[in-house]
């Protein structure tokens, strides 16, 4: 049976703005001043923990535990929209093509499940694995791997393809929500071209 490992930030959901928009209205609860969005982009991390530590330095406890209910409340204010259906389509996965679905996220548990749960959707992954504090992702990639077999991981990152080439997994890049210009073979530009593919 195929494995179809999802990213969540960028991949099952545009949470970019959202994402900024907290960050932003933290680091001015904490320093009083705004932060630019160069400087977003620039400490732009592979986790959300290891990104607002490098913005926030000492303060970053803090900030995190501010950003966690600032996120978490705009999501339950529906400020975080459903572009494509993803309900829809993971349930179209599950029960047409028989796969097992997964998550691998750079996001916190608290603002994964937040979510999941309101739209739904926390129950239709068989493993979710997030990145909590200083815990990297990279160093866990190979313990979720080692037991799946046909493996299939869609992301909108080309770094995290990279790393992936390594462990001879199937990738392919979500580029629905991606604002720049990326080449790469395995590229997907809608729900439905993936569904295609994977028939």
């Amino acid at each position: 049976m195929k494995n179809i490992i999802f990213d969540l930030d960028g991949t099952l959901f545009n949470t970019f703005y959202l994402h900024t928009s907290c960050l932003k209205e933290v680091y001015m609860q904490i320093y009083n001043t705004d932060i630019t969005d160069l400087k977003i982009l620039k400490n732009n991390k592979s986790t959300i923990w290891l990104q607002i530590q490098s913005i926030f330095g000492k303060e970053t406890k803090m900030a995190m535990n501010l950003y966690i209910l600032k996120f978490c409340n705009k999501v339950q204010n529906g400020e975080l929209h459903d572009f494509i259906n993803v309900s829809y389509y993971l349930n179209k996965l599950i029960t047409e093509h028989k796969v097992n679905l997964h998550l691998f996220t750079g996001r916190d548990t608290i603002t994964t499940s937040s979510i999941l749960n309101y739209f739904h959707i926390q129950s239709l992954f068989n493993t979710i694995f997030c990145c909590d504090e200083e815990k990297l992702c990279s160093k866990n990639i190979s313990n979720i791997f080692n037991n799946m077999e046909q493996i299939i991981y869609i992301t909108d990152s080309i770094k995290e393809i990279q790393e992936l080439e390594a462990y001879n997994i199937q990738t392919f890049l979500a580029k629905w929500f991606l604002h720049y210009s990326v080449n790469y073979n395995n590229s997907i530009s809608n729900i439905e071209n993936f569904l295609e593919v994977i028939e």
